[in-house]
């Protein structure tokens, strides 16, 4: 795949994780006893599967060697 379509394709996978945060956060903050729980266990799974992707991403210069994938979310 080009670069361009692999950025193009980061770039919409983002955005799709930030329209899916704005749909569930809702539903998350009504859990009894609230939502920290719930993203305490999942923490740590969205960030090595961030890591492991910008890891490729990097590697195949599409993206530069200091981004700090937790920048991605931020989008």
């Amino acid at each position: 795949m080009p670069p361009v379509e692999r950025t193009a394709c980061l770039d919409a996978a983002v955005r799709g994780l930030h329209r899916a945060k704005q749909i569930i956060a809702p539903a998350l903050n009504s859990v009894v006893g609230g939502p920290s729980k719930l993203y305490e266990g999942s923490r740590g799974q969205i960030k090595r599967a961030i890591d492991a992707l910008v890891s490729r991403a990097i590697d195949s210069g599409d993206i530069r060697k200091d981004l700090d994938p937790f920048d991605l979310l931020r989008h």
